[in-house]
């Protein structure tokens, strides 16, 4: 787990880094007006945990200030997404040659011989998005960490020019 920390860092801080030059942003992520987003959705909250090792990121505040410094991660179980498109991510398993493996070490000879074997790059939809905040209890009104309730909120995500699967949180409605 230790060992995936420096590629996640890495790649947090690439995400934070400047990508457009826009209205005097320190990060440089543009500052979006509520009414501008790409993809809006139903969720609810499932874990709150401090921003620390193996944690990457789906979505960050619309406040610069708040995305320079996040100090959560709220991961929030999607319930429908009602405009836009969220796209699919791929479940990675293990390779063919690995469950053939296996099948040979368990004895399982009739899966051997019908080649039944999951596809390790198989997609499915988007069940979860992971949002940094600085402070949940102000963004979500998320009082306890350890339970942060079932309420549902409606979330407006602004896509990030040339990542396909990194948003901006422009908006947030229980």
């Amino acid at each position: 787990m230790m060992k995936i920390f420096p590629a996640v860092f890495t790649a947090a801080v690439f995400f934070l880094s400047p990508v457009l030059f826009a209205g005097g942003s320190p990060d440089g992520i543009p500052v979006y007006e509520q009414d501008d987003f790409d993809v809006a959705v139903e969720a609810f909250p499932v874990l709150v945990k401090s921003l620390g090792s193996g944690t990457a990121v789906d979505a960050v505040e619309n406040d610069p200030e708040n995305r320079m410094r996040p100090q959560a991660i709220v991961s929030m179980r999607i319930l429908r997404v009602f405009r836009g498109e969220l796209g699919n991510m791929k479940i990675s398993g293990p390779s063919r040659i690995e469950q053939m493996r296996e099948a040979a070490r368990e004895r399982k000879i009739l899966k051997l011989l019908t080649l039944d074997f999951e596809n390790p790059e198989e997609e499915t939809e988007r069940e979860y998005l992971r949002i940094a905040v600085r402070n949940p209890i102000e963004t979500f009104g998320i009082q306890n960490w350890d339970d942060p309730g079932d309420e549902r909120f409606k979330l407006y995500l602004k896509r990030m020019p040339g990542r396909r699967d990194s948003y901006v949180l422009v908006k947030v409605k229980k």
